[in-house]
Formats: structure tokens, C-alpha cells, sequence
């Protein structure tokens, strides 16, 4: 129940006290006092005497009034009584929803929970990857309620909700809202209080893409356009297409294919060593290309190819794989 049905409610209950009030000033001729408590103890049917003895006319009123009063603000008085003891309910949640984000760390902000958002949810609860989603529309944090999602009410571009969603100890922030100009201030937002965030962040237009990037996006998605360009391709070349399409392929009972990236550094045993013998390939990665330092991409390095520091290995495999790799390859 919003605000608005629940106002309605309360000016029902006053509308028919004061109908009561008038009716008894009217017909008896009772004084305000008088006609007020007459009116209570008959919509609340307590049953004490009436202050004077009726008239027949005011037994008519009454049992009018008793009919059809005593029906509608018992359900109006009901109701209200039952959200606020929802709204108590509510509170308790949220206190200790707040309570265990507050104990998140290296977790992931999904700002926006519209259908981009939602799949991104989806996909982390799936993965058992912690997780806050951010939503200030009502429709849609109707759903979060629904959810097993830790969730904030309230506007991802206030400074006060991200630090609330622990921002400061988030490793990164997905920023789903559709309109470019409320991403661009939430991505330079989220790297003035954490600089070292990695943000993904969704465009509607080519021209915003740069824009996010010089901001501070690590990566931006243009939904529109891959759309666009993943039915083309279908249709150029639909075999192969088919065929690497990952978001349908799941191996190993439930796993599914992904994307992942392991960053050659001085923690790794990758420094110096080539792609034959660091080991990659045995834990069930497949690596498809290397990523410079300069951002340049080396795509099937060869065999023989050794790694550098500030490479970054993109490899194919599922989380099984890909944890057991990086629990191999850490010194």
C-alpha cells in the first residue's frame, strides 16, 4: 500500500466521523462534545449508553450508521493497522539487509534493476558472487522484494547510497541505468570516492561511449548496437555464430562457458614462462589471446610465447576452471 491509498483510508475514517458528528448535532441537537463521543462508541461498537435518550429519528441514523459505518472504517481501521505492522516488518528486513552489506567486501554494485539489470543479477546469484543492486524506481524494488538480493531503495547517483552499498570496499560497479548523462556523473561519482573501482558501465549511443571511457569506465556496453550486430553476424554466418554463442552452451552438468582474464604480474607463476608450460591449458582453460600492456591484442599466441608483466590472459573455461587455474598459479 503507498501513501496515496493510505491517506485515502484516513480521510474515509474522518469523513464518516464527521458525518456521525454533524448527523447527531442535527437530529438530537447535541452539543459537539456529546455528538463526538456518541459517533466513536458507535463506530467502534463498544456498547455504553448513549449520553441522551434517542429520538426516533436518531435510531434511525444510528442504525444506518452502524450498518454502514461501522463496516467501512473497521476495514479502512484494519488495513491501516495491518501496514503498519508490515512497515514494522519491513523495517526489522531492512535493518538487516543493511547490517550484512555492511559486511560486503570486493563485491559488485549493480546500479538499476531494469532488464539489463536483472539478468546481470541473475547471473551473479547464479555464480555465488556477493552482490547489491541499487533501485529507486517502486515497480521494481517490488521485485527486489521478492528477490534473495541484497538491495538498496534509493538513487544510485547519491553519494550517501553508494557509500551505503559499501562502494569503498567494492571491487566493481555495473551501472545499468538507460540514460547516458545519469551514468556519465555515476561513473565520475563512483571514482571520486573509490579510485580504484572497476566500473562497467551501459551506453544508448556511440557518441557516450567516449565520454565513460575518458570518465573513468573501464568498459562500456552498447546494448543496441551488439544487438544489432550479433543478428547480423547470425545471419552472415549462422553456423559459426551457433557455434560460439557461449550464453548457450553449458558443460559439465550446469556450468556454463564464460570469458575470463588472469593478470600476468610478480603474484603469479606466469612471469617468464611461456604459454606451453605455465600450465593454463591442464586445468581447463583455453586461452584465446593476450592483452599488452599498451592495450594491443595478441590473438592464438603461439605455443612458445612468454609472458610479461602487465599481460592479460583472456581464456575460455568455466569458474570451476578458471579457480582452480588461479589457485595453481599463485606463488
Amino acid at each position: 500500500m503507498d501513501r496515496k491509498q493510505l491517506g485515502t483510508l484516513l480521510i474515509v475514517i474522518c469523513a464518516f466521523i464527521a458525518i456521525g458528528v454533524i448527523g447527531y448535532m442535527f437530529i438530537e441537537e447535541w452539543n459537539l462534545s456529546d455528538a463526538l463521543y456518541m459517533t466513536v462508541i458507535t463506530l467502534t461498537t463498544t456498547g455504553f449508553k448513549e449520553v441522551h435518550d434517542l429520538s426516533l429519528q436518531g435510531q434511525y441514523f444510528t442504525m444506518v450508521f452502524l450498518i454502514v459505518g461501522v463496516g467501512v472504517v473497521a476495514y479502512a481501521g484494519t488495513a491501516i493497522m495491518g501496514e503498519l505492522i508490515l512497515a514494522n516488518i519491513q523495517n526489522k528486513g531492512k535493518n538487516k539487509m543493511e547490517k550484512k552489506i555492511s559486511e560486503l567486501s570486493n563485491h559488485t554494485i549493480i546500479c538499476g534493476f531494469g532488464r539489463m539489470g536483472k539478468i546481470t543479477a541473475e547471473e551473479l546469484f547464479k555464480a555465488k558472487e556477493s552482490f547489491v543492486v541499487l533501485e529507486k524506481d517502486p515497480k521494481l524494488t517490488e521485485d527486489l522484494q521478492a528477490s534473495d538480493y541484497l538491495w538498496l531503495d534509493g538513487d544510485a547517483a547519491d553519494d550517501d547510497k553508494l557509500i551505503k552499498a559499501g562502494i569503498k570496499r567494492a571491487k566493481v560497479l555495473a551501472s545499468m541505468v538507460d540514460n547516458d548523462a545519469d551514468a556519465l556523473y555515476l561513473v565520475m561519482a563512483a571514482k571520486t570516492i573509490n579510485p580504484n573501482i572497476r566500473i562497467i558501465t551501459r551506453a544508448n549511443h556511440e557518441a557516450a561511449k567516449k565520454k565513460l571511457l575518458l570518465a573513468g569506465a573501464h568498459m562500456v556496453v552498447l546494448p543496441l548496437v551488439m544487438s544489432g550486430v550479433k543478428i547480423a553476424q547470425s545471419i552472415i554466418t549462422p553456423t559459426p555464430n551457433a557455434m560460439i554463442d557461449l550464453s548457450g552452451i553449458t558443460v559439465n552438468g550446469d556450468e556454463t562457458l564464460q570469458l575470463f582474464d588472469i593478470e600476468v604480474d610478480s603474484h603469479t607463476k606466469l612471469l617468464d614462462h611461456s604459454l606451453k608450460t605455465c600450465g593454463v591449458k591442464r586445468n581447463g582453460l583455453i586461452v584465446v589471446g593476450v592483452r599488452k600492456r599498451d592495450r594491443q591484442m595478441n590473438f592464438a599466441p603461439a605455443a612458445d610465447y612468454k609472458f610479461q608483466e602487465g599481460d592479460v590472459i583472456i581464456a575460455i573455461g568455466t569458474k570451476t576452471s578458471f579457480e582452480n587455474s588461479i589457485k595453481a598459479l599463485q606463488k
